[in-house]
């Protein structure tokens, strides 16, 4: 019989097993903007859900980032700019969303990490001025 690999770390989990997967950049399909910073580096980020961070190139060879999906079809970004003096992983979402508030939480549940795990949070877009008189 073959081998039951749901249960060994050094083979991808499949998706309908987790609530998000590892995308490559050619799979993004809208601009993303930070709604938030996450506490955690990277390298804890990669060591404790099993995410390589790709180097940035040319002038973004300061940078790492992950590009996640969700089952839910929403796409995340975390990235650390090297030359940042401050601590921490940039989140970022759906540049057209408007509720960045409610991107932040799903992205947080559907990796388990909690509230205090965020130093920053985007507020949440105000409606647009109505043009109608």
């Amino acid at each position: 019989m073959g081998e039951d690999l749901r249960y060994d770390l050094r083979y991808e989990v499949p998706f309908a097993m987790s609530s998000y997967r590892q995308i490559d950049e050619g799979q993004r399909r809208e601009s993303l903007r930070p709604i938030a910073v996450l506490r955690l580096a990277p390298e804890v980020l990669a060591e404790r859900f099993t995410l390589p961070f790709v180097p940035g190139a040319g002038h973004l060879a300061d940078t790492a980032a992950a590009l996640l999906e969700l089952t839910d079809g929403r796409q995340f970004m975390l990235l650390r700019h090297y030359d940042d003096p401050s601590t921490g992983t940039e989140l970022l979402a759906s540049e057209r969303s408007e509720t960045p508030a409610e991107d932040l939480r799903a992205f947080l549940d559907a990796l388990d990490l909690a509230d205090h795990d965020v130093t920053w949070a985007l507020a949440s877009t105000p409606s647009a001025p109505s043009l109608a008189r």
